[in-house]
Formats: structure tokens, sequence, C-alpha cells
């Protein structure tokens, strides 16, 4: 996806990437150990896909991480939301209402 974004010129070249694992709970673990022992299996596969992923290394390296919680994204989006105006951004307020309303409506969000 990365390649094709460049390509079209979606993405500037100094574009500031962060990949956001959302969950019930957050992950935690030392990023840099993961990305090591996930390259040294894309490395030791035979497969195509884990050779495509290889091209992206670089990209991968150069990446922030970070984590959440489902019940944290939706605090996150009602408050964000409240900053929002209700006329000139109408359609922006009710995409993130309907996501959280999605979203607490699944069985994995725990009650808070």
């Amino acid at each position: 996806m990365f390649k094709l974004l460049k390509e079209r010129r979606f993405v500037v070249p100094d574009t500031r990437f962060v990949l956001l694992f959302i969950g019930d709970k957050p992950e935690t673990g030392d990023w840099d150990a993961m990305l090591e022992e996930e390259v040294q299996h894309c490395r030791s596969s035979e497969k195509a896909t884990a050779g495509m992923a290889l091209a992206c290394e670089g990209l991968a390296r150069a990446t922030e991480y970070g984590s959440t919680t489902w019940s944290d994204l939706v605090a996150f989006n009602i408050a964000y939301r409240s900053d929002l105006d209700a006329t000139s951004q109408q359609v922006e307020c009710k995409l993130l209402e309907g996501f959280d309303q999605s979203l607490q409506a699944k069985a994995f969000m725990v009650p808070a």
C-alpha cells in the first residue's frame, strides 16, 4: 500500500508513519525486538509474501508504534467530536458518532 501511495504522490517523502495497534488492552513489548523477529521470520521464509514484506523493511524500521484500547479510542473520538463545528463539520461528526456506536455494540467492548 505504501508503494502505491508513494507512486501516486499521496504522501510526501518525509511523511511520518504511525502503526497503531487497537485491542481490548494496550499492547506492551519491545517494538524493535518484535520487528526484528518478524524480519528474521520473513528472511527465512520461502513464501512470496514474506519477500514482499521485506521490501518494506526500511519503512517498518522508520515507523512509530503505539497502542490503545477500543474504549480509549471511543473516548478520544467523543472529545475530538466535541471540538468540531456541528454545521460545517457535520460529515466528520456523523462518521465518528456512527463509528463509535458500531464499536460499542461489539462483543469485544468491555463496559467502562
